[in-house]
């Protein structure tokens, strides 16, 4: 009798365990619009689950708790939308001829990886002398630390791959930089496109007081003064920072021999005012905000 009680009760153990849920590798995105939130399919990983079981005898179901999963309550859907960069998923693998009485368990993670997010700077004109080369270079990019790789686009086809790079000629500029630190290597790019403008220029030196518009004070604290002769008819103006950047445009107000430009609220430094007239084009003159 007790052999017999031995011996169903072996059989019952194996029946009992004959399902085996395998621990599936951890799945991990890219959050590609940097919303926080990602959907993840988890059917790819069924068959890591199974192994070598017969999928037609086995039905396999998804949970956010170790409870729900032995329970079999709440199955996730999928896919499954989450906003946690990390969350631990628990898997349910049952035996359909059981009815729910023979089942295992096993659990995965879910991580989602926030891109680089590299931001250029805008779009702008620059000074370039007989060369073509900048008057005035200076350095573009983002160092995001050890395990990132950056791959630049510069003008003329050349290519680069540290976190920064210099810009002295114009043209488009491209940066693509991709984090290595995790399998899913999310990758981010921008670019930014620099205008050239020859000699004279922006930053080319020019005698104001001979010109047919005079520019006073500069020096300037509070209000920039354009006084124009009676012939020349200025239609416009634009500000820019030394760097090329509009920062301010206004419009003229036609038959007026004066006009001005409140400054108080922009940065000391220097500066470019860009002239568009009727008569005589474009004009520039550089000042000085104290």
């Amino acid at each position: 009798m007790k052999k017999l009680l031995l011996f169903v009760l072996i059989l019952s153990t194996k029946i009992i365990s004959a399902q085996v849920a395998n621990q599936p590798g951890n799945l991990e995105l890219c959050d590609d619009n940097n919303d926080g939130v990602e959907c993840f399919d988890f059917t790819f990983l069924i068959p890591q689950i199974l192994g070598s079981q017969n999928p037609s005898d086995y039905t396999v179901t998804f949970h956010a708790t170790q409870f729900d999963a032995d329970s079999d309550f709440n199955p996730l859907p999928i896919p499954y939308c989450s906003s946690s960069t990390a969350e631990t998923i628990f898997v349910r693998l049952e035996d359909n001829a059981s009815g729910g009485a023979m089942f295992d368990t096993t659990s995965f993670d879910i991580l989602l990886n926030p891109l680089p997010v590299v931001t250029l700077p805008e779009d702008s004109i620059r000074c370039v002398d007989a060369t073509g080369m900048l008057l005035n270079p200076f350095d573009i990019g983002t160092d995001f630390g050890p395990g990132y790789s950056y791959f630049w686009t510069l003008p003329g086809g050349s290519n680069a791959s540290s976190p920064f790079v210099t810009v002295n000629i114009p043209g488009n500029y491209t940066v693509t930089v991709t984090d290595q630190n995790n399998s899913s290597n999310c990758s981010y790019s921008d670019s930014v496109t620099f205008t050239e403008e020859p000699l004279p220029c922006a930053l080319s030196v020019e005698e104001v007081t001979t010109s047919t518009i005079v520019m006073y004070p500069n020096p300037v604290q509070n209000e920039l003064i354009l006084k124009m002769e009676a012939n020349t008819q200025v239609e416009r103006l634009e500000m820019y920072s030394v760097n090329g950047k509009l920062i301010h445009q206004q419009n003229v107000i036609s038959g007026n021999d004066e006009v001005s430009i409140d400054v108080r609220n922009f940065t000391a430094g220097f500066y470019i005012l860009k002239i568009q007239t009727k008569e005589k084009g474009t004009l520039t003159k550089r000042f000085i905000i104290e």
